[in-house]
């Protein structure tokens, strides 16, 4: 199964907004959604079970006890999407 590591993103009250992933794993996860055959195999792993899901949640929440994470105001939130977006558009084109 595909690990990812992920840093949560918090707004200025801590309450999380978003996560981060680095992008090898994302376009991983592209690749999946665009192949059916991926989508059914993890679906069907049966990984997901609640003591699955406590261990992912206690892997988030060691990250943000370890301070792995970034805090965002609006603009600097906006401005990490507009990044995240001019990368994956400067990739599409490096690969046609």
């Amino acid at each position: 199964m595909l690990e990812i590591h992920q840093r949560y993103v918090f707004d200025q009250a801590g309450a999380p907004i978003a996560v981060q992933i680095p992008i090898a794993q994302f376009e991983t996860l592209l690749d999946m959604l665009d192949d059916r055959s991926q989508i059914d195999l993890v679906t069907e792993t049966g990984d997901w079970t609640v003591e699955a899901l406590r261990k992912e949640v206690a892997v988030g929440l060691q990250a943000l006890d370890a301070g792995q994470y970034t805090d965002y105001d609006a603009e600097g939130l906006q401005g990490f999407f507009d990044g995240i977006k001019r990368n994956g558009r400067l990739q599409r084109e490096t690969q046609v």
